[in-house]
């Protein structure tokens, strides 16, 4: 009688020898391979359902979890010394995978941590994983390291470190598991958290290909792209390493982000999972690359109507957006690690002090309002475009408390204040303001300003007109091409120059 995968399993674990001994090889592999068959099979059947990104990324890690439980019990079976090998070694996800964030043909990062020497047992239970693990049709990375030596990569290797600080336990014992988690956790201190923060922070900005720094580009890859889930990754790496925070629930929980923007970076990375999901159904590998021809594939699957042009701007419209969103969560939590480098780092820029204005008073090239008065805006909304004034007058951006401030107070940009001659006569000095207009336009349309006091610009904000030859949704043509007369004044010069 054919045994299923979980009986096999629940066989190896039960350490009966006498009824292990009838077991081959052969029969644990069949069966690993049908049981990933069949799960991957039913999760694709709840997606094709309406699962969220959320539920099938989660479905995903957790079958996972379950084959690498029953193979790691398949080769303990297969050493000798089982006992004396079981306390010392931990297998454990790293990556996305230790995330619990697995797409449907995802990578699976796994380490065998351990403890004291690389006896002949423990490399006799390493010899059964791998290969085991790559015949049941995973693509596997795979490290074997003592827990020295783990420790001893991560202040060597940001990347180890990052990797470590993501470790999820899946099988065996917890001591070499729970040692290295505690290096990482206390590892950083605030020089290394600052040197962190500006090592990833530049390799996110710096070392990021010339075709992934455009959020709107057509065909963006949606995990290395500006606006794409590395992004998000990023920002989480950054608010691990400064606060040990989890997961975005204890980002939330600590108060570095609002409940707002909480919910805001859930729903777009549930977004990106459910895109991304469909992306590896349908392709049948990992692919991450929204060409035109996937992108009318997803406009249909994910029901967006037939696979027509205005079918895909609409998906395109709602890629856009998510990637804004979770690019504006990347400048927010640069911003809560590290206020001096803060967005200055993110956008190549370098911090300024130009000491304190009437009402208002710049720090690291920051403008900070009213001693954070949550009455600010409220006394007086004509301060909402006195204070992008004062950012284009300075060359600076609003600081995070501020943008929290104009954001809980959006609602009182109504008819009344877009009739308000003295706010109008500041928006008007602000479009005049030849060289920062562009860049401080820009920052009034992401924080909702823009939108609010002009209806018609948040009517075309993410519309996509690819049959008017648009190459950006309208509103990034518009603010690109204001930012490009700020640029007029260089280009002549370099044209004179010729």
């Amino acid at each position: 009688m054919t045994r299923s995968f979980e009986e096999l399993a629940a066989l190896a674990a039960r350490g009966d020898d006498a009824l292990w001994a009838s077991v081959s090889r052969n029969e644990c592999l069949a069966s690993a391979r049908a049981f990933v068959r069949e799960y991957r099979r039913q999760v694709r059947e709840r997606h094709d359902g309406g699962a969220s990104g959320t539920n099938v990324v989660r479905l995903l890690s957790d079958g996972a979890d379950t084959l690498l439980r029953g193979v790691f019990h398949f080769a303990l079976r297969n050493v000798a010394n089982r006992a004396h090998v079981l306390s010392r070694v931990s297998l454990c996800a790293l990556g996305g995978y230790g995330r619990a964030e697995l797409s449907p043909h995802s990578d699976l990062d796994v380490c065998l941590l351990y403890e004291g020497t690389l006896d002949p047992s423990i490399e006799a239970l390493n010899d059964y994983l791998v290969p085991f693990l790559w015949d049941t049709g995973y693509a596997v990375g795979y490290g074997i390291r003592t827990v020295e030596e783990a420790m001893a990569l991560a202040k060597d290797d940001v990347q180890a470190f990052t990797s470590f600080l993501e470790a999820r336990l899946i099988a065996g014992d917890n001591t070499p598991f729970a040692r290295l988690k505690l290096f990482v956790r206390d590892w950083p201190t605030k020089s290394r958290t600052a040197a962190f923060l500006q090592l990833r922070v530049r390799e996110r900005r710096e070392a990021l290909p010339e075709e992934y720094r455009d959020l709107y580009r057509p065909d963006p890859d949606m995990k290395e792209n500006v606006g794409g889930l590395r992004d998000l990754h990023t920002a989480m790496w950054l608010l691990m390493f400064a606060y040990g925070t989890e997961d975005l629930d204890e980002v939330a929980a600590q108060g570095l982000i609002t409940p707002e923007e909480h919910l805001e970076v859930v729903e777009a990375l549930d977004f990106m999972w459910r895109i991304r999901n469909e992306l590896h159904f349908h392709a049948g590998r990992q692919e991450n690359r929204l060409t035109f021809e996937h992108q009318r594939h997803l406009a249909e699957a994910l029901g967006y109507g037939a696979s027509d042009l205005r079918s895909v701007s609409r998906l395109m419209e709602d890629y856009y957006a998510a990637a804004c969103r979770l690019r504006r969560f990347l400048h927010a939590a640069v911003a809560v690690c590290d206020r001096s480098t803060a967005m200055n780092m993110l956008d190549g820029e370098e911090p300024s002090d130009r000491g304190r204005l009437p009402d208002y008073s710049i720090r690291d090239g920051e403008l900070y309002v009213g001693q954070n008065d949550p009455n600010w805006f409220a006394e007086n909304p004509v301060r909402f475009m006195e204070a992008f004034w004062e950012c284009a007058r300075y060359g600076v951006s609003l600081s995070r408390s501020t943008e929290r401030l104009v954001a809980a107070n959006l609602g009182l940009i109504g008819e009344t204040f877009r009739s308000n001659s003295l706010a109008r006569r500041f928006f008007v000095a602000i479009c005049s303001q030849p060289l920062e207009a562009g860049h401080t336009l820009r920052h009034m349309a992401n924080t909702g300003v823009l939108g609010s006091y002009i209806p018609e610009f948040a009517a075309v904000q993410g519309l996509i007109r690819y049959e008017d030859f648009h190459h950006y949704p309208v509103d990034e043509h518009t603010l690109r091409a204001i930012e490009a007369l700020g640029e007029a004044p260089n280009l002549s010069e370099s044209v004179g120059a010729c």
